[in-house]
């Protein structure tokens, strides 16, 4: 069907331990042989499917001389991620080397893969649908283990599946109808008003348990903003660099030190979590910290997670405004937590001010100079995200595009159950048919090139 050969990493090109490269086509094995010797002194194309090889790559312009030392991975036709001939590279991770054998092959006939154009081939191929291939990509970006795991079934059709036999039901109940609508002089029933509503309200059931899906699994999807906000000079910084395992933020005795947003991207709870330290609260005059002040604010606003920070060595009335905007500007939605700061110089008269002030939120005592408690503190932290976690094994990961298509179906075949088979039925199987086009065009069985060309193009380079 593709008359190219296409190459593309597979991995991002940086120095590593290892790189893989990815060839599909009819010529991959071709063009392979040209910049390989294999160890075991035979070509890859006598060598069998799904066979793991260690070879030397050459310059097959300079002698055969010996660039890398490498892993070969063979696949055949149909059994390969894309259905075609497909050879893997794994090389060491040098963009010297990664760059040589892009080169070289480009030299003996294959392209550079646009983005997606591998799964774009499996799913043309048949090897996937296009929830299958969407599946793919949402995998590569799953901000949640709970996600991945999920998605990890969807690439293997699990959604698919669901959708599919919605689809099949849909089918048969419309057979069923058409075919008494032309042989209506033959006084034969096919199908009572019951069991047409029963058959009806199951895929309607089926499908819409895939829209609270949707809705469910929404929190899944996203990485998790987590702000530390407060005055300035109560530990902020040294609390994010805790957090965070290492100084990224400078820190010092100087109020006002951060002056920007900093962020830093953690895997924390199963989860991908942005860390966002920040410039202190309070009115000021300098022009450039009342930008960073803004900025704090409009951070607070879309954070999914607050930690506000108070000192443990002061306690002063600018505590107590701060605090009060903080509830008031707090959505429901976020999640906010109390952190007291330098527990190590805590005076009692100030722990039981602050303990009062923020009632019924429980403060925190921690040291960012010794961590001391800060373990307590992310085991609560834990605790909570994962309750966002706690799913059935039932809910999908579904994206706008798909979700669409869900309540297109879902309308037309609302329609439909309104209307009785005795008067309505040339109406009822219009419905119908409208609802199975909206299924087949959720699973790729319909498609438009321009639509199919913008998805892929959003994949990575090599996938």
């Amino acid at each position: 069907m593709f008359h190219e050969t296409i190459i593309a990493p597979a991995t991002p090109v940086a120095c590593s331990a290892l790189a893989v490269l990815r060839m599909t086509g009819s010529q991959s094995v071709f063009i392979s042989d040209k910049l390989l010797q294999l160890f075991s002194g035979k070509l890859l194309k006598n060598s069998a499917s799904r066979t793991l090889h260690l070879a030397h790559l050459v310059d097959p312009s300079q002698k055969q001389e010996k660039i890398d030392e490498l892993m070969v991975v063979k696949f055949l036709a149909p059994n390969s991620y894309t259905g075609e001939d497909l050879v893997e590279f794994h090389c060491h991770g040098s963009p010297v080397i990664v760059d040589f054998i892009l080169e070289k092959t480009v030299e003996l006939g294959a392209s550079l893969a646009e983005p997606g154009e591998f799964t774009k081939r499996a799913f043309l191929l048949g090897k996937k649908d296009l929830m299958q291939a969407e599946a793919v990509a949402d995998l590569i970006h799953s901000k949640s283990r709970s996600a991945a795991q999920r998605l990890v079934r969807q690439v293997g059709g699990d959604l698919s599946l669901r959708v599919r036999s919605a689809k099949d039901s849909l089918e048969s109940l419309l057979l069923y109808l058409e075919a008494e609508l032309d042989f209506s002089q033959e006084q034969i029933d096919f199908l009572s008003q019951n069991v047409y509503s029963e058959k009806l309200s199951k895929i309607i059931s089926d499908l819409e348990a895939l829209e609270a899906s949707f809705k469910r699994s929404k929190s899944l999807s996203n990485d998790i903003t987590l702000v530390f906000a407060g005055k300035p000079n109560v530990g902020k910084s040294s609390l994010f660099n805790a957090f965070l395992r290492k100084n990224r933020a400078i820190v010092s005795n100087v109020p006002g030190t951060t002056r920007d947003v900093v962020d830093a991207a953690i895997v924390f709870a199963d989860r991908c979590v942005r860390l966002v330290d920040t410039a202190g609260l309070r009115e000021t005059v300098d022009s450039v910290e009342k930008i960073g002040v803004q900025k704090t604010s409009e951070e607070v606003k879309k954070a999914d997670v607050i930690f506000f920070v108070l000192s443990g060595s002061s306690f002063e009335e600018e505590d107590r405004v701060l605090w009060g905007k903080t509830l008031a500007e707090k959505s429901s939605g976020q999640r906010l937590f109390v952190l007291v700061n330098k527990k190590d110089c805590l005076q009692e008269d100030i722990a039981k001010s602050i303990q009062k002030m923020v009632a019924p939120f429980e403060p925190f005592f921690v040291s960012a100079l010794n961590w001391d408690s800060l373990f307590e503190l992310e085991e609560k932290l834990k605790f909570e995200l994962r309750k966002d976690l706690s799913f059935d094994e039932d809910v999908f990961m579904l994206n706008q595009r798909q979700i669409d298509f869900v309540k297109e179906a879902l309308t037309s075949l609302r329609e439909a159950l309104d209307l009785t088979l005795d008067f309505h039925q040339e109406i009822l199987v219009t419905f119908l048919k409208e609802a199975l086009e909206s299924l087949s065009a959720l699973l790729g069985e319909e498609y438009d090139k321009d639509i199919l060309k913008k998805f892929f193009a959003n994949f990575c380079i090599g996938k």
